[in-house]
């Protein structure tokens, strides 16, 4: 069901090719998922090339549930040629508690063109903003 643009990097990590990524891990407890969100957020932020440029608290929709996910926004410093006009990403960072185990998720994509908060394919699966 994800198509030929998709497929799976590692356990619980799907890309597609211009379409978005999504990163997921289970935990017993809600405090390993925020540590888990925590890294992932410390990561993203600190690679070179890279500049947060916002970061938000904002309503979503997650495989369901009315909850908050931390969004930002970061600036790719290089050359359009290369990014090919995606010099912006942004990512959504979101926990939520299903039936007792409590799922962290990253889920992120490359802004091209006009396409500004528009979700991507891959993303609406499981994400909708509010």
């Amino acid at each position: 069901r994800l198509g030929k643009a998709c497929g799976w990097d590692e356990a619980r990590s799907i890309t597609c090719a211009g379409g978005g990524e999504i990163k997921w891990s289970e935990f017993k407890s809600e405090t390993r998922a925020r540590e888990m969100l925590l890294a992932e957020f410390d990561i993203n932020v600190n690679k070179d090339r890279y500049q947060l440029s916002s970061r938000e608290e904002v309503n979503v929709i997650f495989e369901g549930v009315p909850t908050k996910a931390i969004k930002t926004k970061l600036s790719l410093d290089a050359p359009s040629f290369i990014t090919k006009g995606r010099n912006e990403r942004i990512i959504y960072y979101v926990m939520q508690e299903f039936d007792g185990v409590y799922v962290a998720a990253v889920m992120s994509y490359y802004v091209l063109g006009q396409q500004g908060d528009k979700l991507p394919p891959l993303l609406s699966e499981v994400l909708e903003l509010r």
